[in-house]
């Protein structure tokens, strides 16, 4: 500004001096000078304004007689230099338009790259953290918002709020003081709270040779602790239930190997050791159906099924294959739709009947039901068996576990079948669970799955009075 102020001085000076010595030189200095000025923005009242103070300084050294020509000079001299002025002055106009069109892409521009950036830093799936050497706040994503419990606008330009970590703290902050003093390039570690596990990271940041900050990364890995105690859990489970048959199998294999048997003898311990194996087989295939299902690698395919054909069957394949059982199906054929994987709602209730029928060790009827309850269709299996005490029916549905009655002592299984039934279930988005009156009465095992979209949900009313609505499995 006060630079422009001494130009416009100079612009003045230069004019008062042409018009009282009439000095071609200094006409041709003040055009240059007025359009170095026009080209900063003065504006044409300042060059106006000079033309006047030159004429005043003129007029207050002649005689207004002499003055006359002077006047008429300046007045053309004005006139000239007021078209050049204008043009000078639209090139300014026209250069600064085109600077400040310029300036506005390179802010949108600026714009779109942050959008991009946003985007990408708040769907990455870990806490990211920027901070500066002040441990300021400078860059935070939706994660850390979360795991803050503080909006973006409270956390980015202040000091991170160390008190509001879901984990101890003390940690970090060693890290950070140590990646400020240069010692480290990358710290990582893991720590476990009450009810979850975290895996961070601190990586300093440098912007050209100079330090700038840190990136904190957060990760939760608790799911991944879950897996890996489960993967223990299912191994040492493993090798307790595998240890038995296989000790069967051993011993009996030396029996042959070692004794002069009877044909029929040999025959019974051959049995002996092929039904042991069949048994490490189903315990082997349920290892493995309720890792898949843990871990999420068992694929669930859902698509619109409807439940009559494939409880219909289930139901005439075991019943087929059951001698003291009479096993049907009652489930009505308008039933509406569930959004279901038809092989995995097929394993349930295969293993839910082959339960019924192992646990209803005197015969009867099993029947496969389903009703429709609000947006889910509820498929029950009911036998007439061994029944359910009351404080069993909360562990029913956990790995491994066998009802402990003397009346089920002898009755082989591998514990997993409702485990890997509860899980399958699960994953439809539906539940299990198991209803019994008491020992000696009979148990109904029901699961629910969800109705799919553009199903009639009334369809249960009209087929339960309409006969003719049923499986052909009766």
């Amino acid at each position: 500004m006060i630079r422009q102020e001494s130009l416009t001085a100079e612009f003045g000076a230069l004019l008062r001096s042409y018009l009282v010595t009439e000095d071609e030189a200094e006409l041709y200095r003040a055009s240059e000078l007025g359009r170095r000025l026009a080209a900063q923005g003065v504006g044409p009242d300042a060059l106006v304004a000079s033309y006047h103070a030159a004429l005043r300084a003129l007029f207050a050294e002649r005689a207004s007689s002499r003055a006359a020509p002077a006047v008429d000079k300046a007045a053309g001299l004005l006139l000239e230099a007021m078209m050049a002025y204008a043009l000078a002055f639209r090139e300014h106009q026209r250069a600064e338009q085109q600077r400040l069109e310029e300036m506005r892409r390179y802010s949108q521009e600026l714009e779109r790259h942050e959008r991009e950036l946003r985007t990408i830093v708040d769907n990455v799936v870990d806490g990211l953290v920027l901070l500066d050497g002040q441990e300021t706040v400078r860059l935070a994503n939706r994660e850390v918002t979360h795991l803050l419990h503080r909006p973006l606008d409270e956390l980015v330009g202040r000091p991170l709020p160390f008190e509001r970590l879901p984990f101890p703290a003390a940690r970090l902050k060693d890290a950070l003081r140590d990646i400020r003093v240069g010692r480290d390039q990358l710290i990582e570690w893991e720590v476990d709270s009450a009810s979850a596990s975290w895996r961070i990271m601190a990586v300093p940041v440098h912007h050209g040779p100079q330090f700038f900050g840190t990136l904190i990364v957060v990760r939760d890995i608790t799911r991944q602790r879950q897996l890996d105690r489960m993967k223990d859990d299912l191994i040492g489970l493993a090798v307790h239930e595998l240890r038995a048959p296989l000790a069967i199998i051993l011993g009996y294999a030396d029996l042959i190997i070692g004794r002069n048997l009877s044909a029929a003898t040999g025959v019974e311990y051959v049995r002996t050791i092929q039904e042991s194996a069949e048994h490490l087989t189903r315990l082997v295939d349920d290892f493995l159906t309720i890792h898949r299902l843990e871990s999420g690698a068992m694929p669930i395919h859902l698509r619109p099924t409807s439940v009559a054909p494939l409880a219909g069957a289930v139901a005439r394949q075991f019943d087929a294959t059951t001698h003291c059982h009479r096993v049907l199906s009652t489930v009505e054929t308008d039933l509406p739709r569930v959004l279901a994987d038809p092989d995995r709602v097929t394993q349930v209730l295969t293993n839910l009947v082959s339960n019924a029928i192992k646990y209803s060790p005197h015969g009867g009827v099993i029947r496969l039901d389903a009703r429709v309850a609000k947006d889910a269709v509820e498929v029950s299996v009911i036998d007439q068996g061994l029944g359910l005490p009351p404080e069993a029916i909360p562990s029913l549905f956990g790995k491994f576990y066998r009802v402990p009655t003397p009346d089920r002592q002898n009755i082989a299984g591998t514990g997993l079948g409702l485990a890997i039934c509860q899980k399958i279930v699960a994953a439809h988005g539906g539940r299990i669970w198991a209803e019994s009156d008491g020992p000696g009465r009979g148990s109904r095992f029901s699961f629910s799955l969800p109705i799919a979209d553009g199903e009639e949900r009334g369809a249960d009313s009209r087929s339960a009075r309409d006969p003719s609505a049923r499986t052909s499995s009766e």
